[in-house]
């Protein structure tokens, strides 16, 4: 899904923009809706389309995750490479 908007997003003003600027446009935008649902959403697209845990943990910035059967001692010692990193991603084909 998120393809299809791909090209509409500026990258470089989004990781400069404040955490707390984003908060607000999204609550302003969704006044319902918390931030942490766009969180919720994707990991739960990823489980949903078999992703690697160890790597969704890695994209949303968890260190530990109980769900994940490894132990963050191997989860340290693993250095996946871009091909794996971002090839992954390619399994989160979701349709609305």
């Amino acid at each position: 899904m998120f393809r299809k908007v791909w090209d509409l997003i500026d990258f470089e003003k989004g990781k400069a923009a404040a955490p707390k600027t984003v908060q607000e446009t999204l609550k302003r935008v969704f006044p319902d809706r918390h931030v942490h649902e766009l969180r919720y959403s994707f990991i739960s697209r990823c489980k949903e389309c078999s992703c690697n845990l160890e790597l969704v943990m890695l994209w949303d910035g968890h260190e530990f995750d109980k769900d994940v059967k490894s132990s963050k001692v191997d989860r340290g010692y693993t250095q996946y490479s871009d091909e794996v990193y971002f090839g992954d991603i390619e399994k989160v084909i979701y349709e609305l």
